[in-house]
C-alpha cells in the first residue's frame, strides 16, 4: 500500500516507499458509505466531509467505518485526519462530488494517505472508491475539472540518496462503469518535465526493456572472441516497434564484433510496440559483452 498524510494549511510529513503508479485499474470500496448520514440541504461544503463517516482501508485488505467530528476520528482500528478536499462533477451528472484526502494511522502502521472518492446522489454523499497514496509523496494541490480528479505532488527520484531530487508528478483519476454497473478508478501518473513544464506519461519500462534485451540477445551470433569485445550500440524504437537511427555509440575495435552486435538489432527488428502512455519513441542504448544489457533509456515525445 501507498501513502501519506496532509492537512488543510501545512502538510503532516511522512516516510519511506516508493510510488509505482503507470496506469492501474482500482475498484471502489468493497462496499459503498455514506459520508453523512443527514441529506445536504445546501451546497456541499468542507464542515460537510469534515463531519462524515468513512470505510478507511486496514492491513488485511478490508475496510473499518470512521466518524469524523471537526475532522478527526477515532476508534479501536485507528486514528484519522482530514487532510483537504476538492469539489466538483467527477461522474458529469450536474452534482457536485468530492475528494477527500485523509491521514490515517492503525496500532501496527505508521501514518498513511488516502484519497476518498464521493459522489453526490441526489444530496446523499456516497464514498464510491479509494485510492492510497505512497507515504514520501508531499501533496501539493487537489482539484476536479471536466470529470477528471487531479492530484498535484512532489516525490523523491529513485537515485541514491546523495542524489536525490524532488520530482514534481501528477496523477489523473476518473471514475467509470463496467459492464455490471461497478464503479472503477482509473489512474494515470504523469510527470512534469523540469525544462518545458509540459506532462509525460510515467510508465514503467523495464519489464518491456527486458523483452527487448532478451529478442536482441537471441539474435546476437557472435563468434566466442568477437563475444567478450565490448560494443555499445544505440538505436531508437518508434510506438510500432520499428528502430531507426542505429550506431555504434562505443566501437569495440574489432570490426567482426562490431557488426555482429548490429546484425542483432537489426535482425530482431520490428520490436514489440512501446507500452501504452510510453510516448512517441524510446531511445536505447545497448551494450554487447558477453551478454545483451541495456546501459541507458530516454523516452521522447
Amino acid at each position: 500500500m501507498n501513502h501519506q498524510r496532509h492537512s488543510m494549511a501545512p502538510i503532516l510529513h511522512l516516510a519511506t516507499a516508493v510510488l509505482i503508479a503507470s496506469v492501474l485499474n482500482l475498484k471502489g470500496t468493497s462496499s459503498e458509505a455514506s459520508v453523512a448520514a443527514a441529506k445536504i440541504t445546501t451546497s456541499l461544503t468542507v464542515e460537510h466531509l469534515k463531519n462524515g463517516s468513512y470505510q478507511i482501508p486496514d492491513l488485511s485488505c478490508g475496510y473499518h467505518a470512521v466518524k469524523l467530528v471537526a475532522g478527526k476520528g477515532h476508534n479501536e482500528d485507528g486514528d484519522v485526519v482530514f487532510g483537504r478536499a476538492a469539489f466538483g462533477d467527477l461522474n458529469n451528472d450536474g452534482q457536485i462530488d468530492a475528494i477527500v484526502h485523509l491521514a490515517f494511522r492503525t496500532p501496527e502502521s505508521p501514518w498513511m494517505q488516502q484519497l476518498i472518492f464521493v459522489l453526490n446522489r441526489g444530496g446523499k454523499l456516497i464514498q464510491v472508491a479509494d485510492y492510497s497514496l505512497d507515504d514520501s509523496l508531499e501533496l501539493k494541490a487537489l482539484g476536479i475539472k471536466s470529470g477528471e480528479a487531479v492530484a498535484d505532488y512532489t516525490s523523491r527520484g529513485s537515485v541514491s540518496p546523495s542524489r536525490r531530487k524532488m520530482l514534481e508528478k501528477t496523477m489523473k483519476f476518473r471514475l467509470a462503469c463496467d459492464k455490471a454497473c461497478n464503479i472503477q478508478l482509473k489512474a494515470s501518473e504523469w510527470q512534469v518535465d523540469p525544462t518545458t513544464g509540459e506532462l509525460s506519461p510515467c510508465v514503467d519500462l523495464a519489464p518491456y526493456i527486458l523483452t527487448i534485451q532478451e529478442r536482441i540477445g537471441n539474435c546476437w551470433k557472435p563468434t566466442n572472441k568477437d563475444r567478450c569485445e565490448p560494443a555499445a550500440i544505440s538505436f531508437r524504437i518508434d510506438r510500432s516497434g520499428r528502430i531507426a537511427r542505429v550506431k555504434v555509440e562505443k566501437s569495440s575495435e574489432n570490426e567482426s564484433a562490431d557488426q555482429s552486435a548490429l546484425s542483432a538489432v537489426y535482425n530482431a527488428a520490428p520490436l514489440q510496440p512501446l507500452p501504452e502512455g510510453t510516448g512517441n519513441y524510446v531511445d536505447i542504448l545497448l551494450e554487447f559483452q558477453g551478454s545483451v544489457s541495456c546501459k541507458a533509456q530516454r523516452t521522447g515525445q
